[in-house]
């Protein structure tokens, strides 16, 4: 004969205690833990190193990458855009708001022959954005200013900066396999020699 309490030893009720701790609610998932964290920044820091990396390499070669296009294209773009309004001639307002359109055109273009290469313009920008200071030619054109020369300065100063631009360009133009990213520097170079051009006129008159 069997006990009478055989089934309260084998599945025993749990205590007060026990089944409140069933029955609450699992506490939340937890973010990255501190591993995880390291590991992306790591991944973060690599990429940033990475750009740095192929700037100054192709600063030092004979070739130009799409990479250094980008920084110099964002570099005049934000110097284009802050004098815009200080300028003083209307034929040098002129000018520049046709260059500045040109930049912005060029800038957006950037984002394909920089995925031919593997950068995410989209999510890399701001480290591109660092790579070429603009702070000695904003100095200079910031004294000049001051001293009521600005116009011939600025223009003096762009056209040296489209000049080394389009080497730059047409460098890359020659090493590319890329057919867009051809394509986008035909388009870019046309348009910056175009500005060249009357930045020139406007120098041999002033």
């Amino acid at each position: 004969m069997y006990p009478d309490n055989l089934n309260n030893s084998v599945n025993p009720q749990p205590s007060g205690i026990d089944y409140l701790n069933q029955i609450a609610t699992p506490p939340p998932a937890q973010g990255f833990d501190q591993k995880t964290k390291l590991i992306l920044a790591i991944i973060g820091l690599f990429g940033i190193i990475s750009l740095v990396a192929i700037f100054i390499m192709s600063q030092g070669s004979s070739s130009a990458s799409p990479i250094q296009v980008a920084a110099r294209v964002n570099k005049l773009l934000t110097i284009s855009q802050k004098y815009d309004k200080k300028l003083q001639t209307s034929t040098m307002q002129a000018i520049n708001i046709s260059f500045v359109s040109v930049l912005t055109s060029a800038e957006a273009g950037l984002t394909e022959p920089l995925q031919n290469s593997g950068i995410d313009y989209k999510k890399q920008k701001k480290e591109i954005l660092k790579m070429e200071s603009s702070e000695k030619m904003d100095k200079k054109l910031e004294d000049a200013a001051l001293n009521a020369q600005l116009d011939s300065i600025y223009a003096h100063e762009m056209n040296v900066q489209i000049t080394d631009t389009l080497v730059m360009m047409q460098k890359l133009q020659k090493s590319t396999r890329s057919k867009s990213t051809k394509e986008y520097l035909v388009k870019t170079v046309a348009d910056l020699k175009n500005i060249q051009k009357q930045l020139e006129e406007f120098l041999k008159t002033n």
